[in-house]
């Protein structure tokens, strides 16, 4: 039995580009990590629910180690794990609207996960980037950039009156 080497990725020791992509997206994931912990830091003093942003804090963090372990094996790296990664992802994003203060949002503070969300985005197919890329229906955001006044104009959204700008 022969020892796995850089050139032989049938026998784990690979670094072909899909397993270097992905090293770049766990780095990745973890740098956003930080940002938005340093950012929740930062602004729980002002959340409406401090203990909820603390708490998405915990399940980013648990998310970010066990999608180290689990993306490293592309073979697990299915239809089921994309579905769990960009459900957890938006969950973050969508407690956002309860953790954070009515002048928070009304002030543009981001959202909660800033852009640990964007890690799902770089795996599966085309939809489920663009799907995890868009935000949530419901939104401010959303009602700001899908909804029109007239054609081609985006209209400004009613939840938040400050948001002028797209996305």
């Amino acid at each position: 039995m022969r020892a796995a080497t850089a050139a032989d990725p049938d026998r784990g020791g690979g670094l072909g580009l899909e397993a270097a992509l992905w090293r770049a997206v766990a780095v990745y994931r973890t740098a956003a990590l930080g940002y938005a912990a340093v950012l929740i830091v930062k602004n729980s003093g002002g959340y409406a629910h401090p203990a909820g942003g603390w708490a998405v804090l915990a399940v980013m963090t648990g998310w970010t180690v066990a999608a180290w372990l689990l993306f490293r094996d592309p073979r697990r790296g299915g239809p089921a794990l994309l579905a769990a990664d960009m459900a957890v992802a938006a969950g973050c994003v969508i407690a956002t609207a309860w953790v954070e203060s009515v002048e928070g949002i009304v002030a543009g503070r981001p959202t909660l996960p800033v852009s640990w969300v964007a890690a799902p985005s770089w795996r599966g197919p085309w939809w489920a980037a663009a799907a995890s890329a868009s935000p949530p229906p419901g939104s401010s955001r959303w009602r700001t950039c899908w909804s029109t006044s007239s054609p081609g104009r985006p209209a400004r959204s009613t939840a938040a009156p400050s948001t002028a700008s797209c996305c």
